[in-house]
């Protein structure tokens, strides 16, 4: 573990990654300090007063100061990123481990129902769970967790399937091994590479779909400060006040791309083909 961060720290884009990502939660933890605007108070005489002055990133169409809302709204948007993603990757890695360790008619059971579910589009399939479900934040989490379970089942059956073809596997088997011991202790440490490598990259898939959702409707309901219902609100007054809309979009884009970068980077550092 020491090694892995003294190596992400020489590497320039993971440094970049975790820094921007540091800095947008510690921002979202610190919201109240470093923004004491009530970002839920409306002010009709303040309504969609452009950045500058006691408001950071103006207000919007309800006078609600943008800057807190923005810091308040990463609180929900990380969270929910981040449950949604230990969702995708506790179910697909489970799923995987035993469909790859065991194999045959089970394995053929399993891998079909994931193709069926692959067979839909992420977000598509998001919206159908929460169209089932019903709206709300806990319910996103779900849909967009369930959404993310067929990368994950994929990844982990075929490093499962390499794995457990190795001698130490063999050694551990004869020794009367559990099935539990031989996965958990010898399988799955050495399934981890790849698994990290797609976890720190779906984070920024979950977000956006969370977002999508959000911004849609299905997600976080109004007034709650939420960066997808933050740019449905501000889409309506495009025109006349664009930074209600901008400033929760760049405050995605930046995480995403962080999201994104670090797990290029996760995959150069610990794959050793990559390595010069």
């Amino acid at each position: 573990m020491l090694t892995f961060a003294k190596a992400c720290y020489r590497h320039r884009t993971a440094r970049f990654a975790l820094l921007t990502l540091f800095i947008m939660a510690m921002l979202a933890i610190f919201a109240p300090v470093i923004a004491p605007q009530d970002p839920y108070e409306t002010k009709i005489l303040e309504s969609m007063l452009p950045p500058g002055g006691d408001h950071l990133m103006g207000t919007d169409l309800a006078g609600r100061d943008i800057f807190a809302r923005v810091l308040i709204g990463g609180r929900v948007s990380l969270v929910i990123g981040l449950f949604a993603v230990a969702i995708s990757v506790t179910i697909g890695c489970t799923i995987g481990l035993l469909s790859g360790f065991y194999g045959g008619r089970f394995d053929n059971i399993v891998m079909r129902l994931i193709d069926v579910m692959m067979a839909f589009p992420g977000i598509l399939l998001a919206m159908s769970i929460v169209a089932v479900l019903g709206t709300g934040l806990v319910n996103v989490i779900i849909a967009v967790g369930v959404g993310g379970i067929t990368e994950f089942a994929r990844v982990s059956r075929g490093s499962v399937l390499a794995i457990k073809q190795q001698v130490y596997v063999d050694a551990a088997r004869s020794t009367g091994a559990s099935d539990a011991r031989i996965i958990f202790r010898h399988i799955l440490p050495n399934a981890f590479p790849p698994i990290i490598v797609l976890a720190s990259m779906s984070y920024g898939w979950a977000l956006l779909s969370a977002t999508g959702l959000s911004f849609l409707g299905l997600g976080a309901a109004p007034p709650a400060a939420e960066w997808g219902a933050m740019l449905s609100d501000g889409r309506n007054v495009m025109w006349d006040a664009p930074w209600a809309a901008i400033f929760p979009g760049i405050a995605i884009l930046f995480t995403v791309l962080a999201s994104n970068l670090l797990g290029d980077a996760i995959r150069d550092i610990l794959d050793p083909k990559l390595k010069v």
